[in-house]
């Protein structure tokens, strides 16, 4: 399952319970926005790749609970300075 939220107008701030509904989502587009928090995602224990570029993410820290997955294969959040996730996080495009 793919969700695409990219470039939205009004532009997404805040994901709250949005994402919910989607459980088994594995693909997750959320560029282009105005997002500081996508720690929600941590719960979508399915996704496989994630594209939160383009935002005003402040923190990956959650990444931690989507590592212990083992299944977070591609994570794209930028301008992002630094990836603080610890293996096997997939976090080949942070910049």
């Amino acid at each position: 399952m793919e969700l695409s939220l990219e470039e939205q107008d009004p532009p997404v701030e805040d994901l709250g319970q949005q994402l919910q509904p989607y459980e088994h989502l594995q693909h997750l587009n959320l560029s282009k926005n105005g997002i500081r928090d996508i720690s929600t995602i941590a719960y979508l224990h399915h996704l496989l790749t994630v594209n939160a570029s383009q935002n005003a993410i402040a923190s990956i820290k959650f990444l931690e609970e989507l590592a212990a997955t083992d299944r977070l294969q591609f994570l794209q959040v930028s301008p992002f300075k630094s990836c603080n996730a610890r293996p096997p996080c997939a976090c080949r495009d942070s910049t």
